[in-house]
């Protein structure tokens, strides 16, 4: 998982050029009144490209953290046991939960129903109604309230152990919601990956974890389709 958290704030310049690369050599190797050419060939292009970063602000931070503690495309699983939600909660500065083993299928399954909305964010979705189900119930396990603070109305958790945690979780969700900034947290659009990243586009219309990995991977899928084409 370390791994892949690296590749995506890395750059992949290799893979980029390879793109641009068709993009330049359609119109260098067109014949006087031919059709341009589909095949690629060695000019040397780099095109430099950098992300904002995939992190959310503030705590809802910890809403993408938790998304991302299964790589879905490698297939690791971080919340393996209880221990293991314990280990992760101690590092994100959370009291560590206690979890038992059926604690521990419900948080997974909340983890599952945010991933959903998560996905749905992208291009204004229709939401799982299941997915929702399950958040609903979990604003309700968890004990989030609502509190007024001097800069105005405010959620915070009110149980502890797992509860304590899911709260946490939850009023992360309902402070998004409400400032406008939950929509920006999305999953990557690439069937295969479903990596949580916040889009820090000015449009909000990012699609993927990371350019330099999903999305351009989405592009050479796109050219070798139109290779075929």
């Amino acid at each position: 998982m370390l791994a892949r958290q690296s590749a995506r704030n890395s750059v992949d310049a290799q893979a980029l050029v390879s793109v641009t690369v068709f993009m330049v050599t359609k119109v260098i190797d067109a014949p006087p009144g031919g059709a341009t050419t589909k095949a690629p060939t060695t000019v040397t292009v780099a095109r430099m490209e950098t992300d904002a970063g995939p992190q959310a602000p503030g705590e809802l931070e910890l809403v993408r953290a938790f998304v991302n503690t299964l790589d879905v495309e490698d297939g690791v699983e971080a919340l393996a046991g209880p221990a293991d939600l314990d280990a992760w909660a101690r590092e994100r500065g959370c009291p560590p939960p206690g979890a038992a083993a059926a604690d521990l299928a419900r948080v997974l399954e909340l983890r599952e129903a945010l991933r959903s909305l998560l996905l749905a964010h992208h291009d204004g979705a229709a939401a799982d109604v299941g997915a929702l189900g399950v958040v609903d119930d979990a604003m309700s396990w968890g004990v989030v309230r609502p509190s007024l603070a001097a800069g105005g109305l405010t959620w915070r958790a009110a149980g502890h152990g797992v509860p304590g945690l899911v709260g946490r979780l939850m009023s992360a969700v309902s402070a998004a919601v409400v400032d406008g900034t939950w929509s920006r947290l999305k999953v990557c659009g690439n069937d295969t990956c479903r990596w949580a990243f916040y889009d820090h586009s000015r449009s909000r219309t990012g699609r993927w974890c990371s350019m330099k990995v999903c999305g351009n991977r989405a592009k050479q899928q796109k050219f070798k389709q139109a290779l075929r084409d």
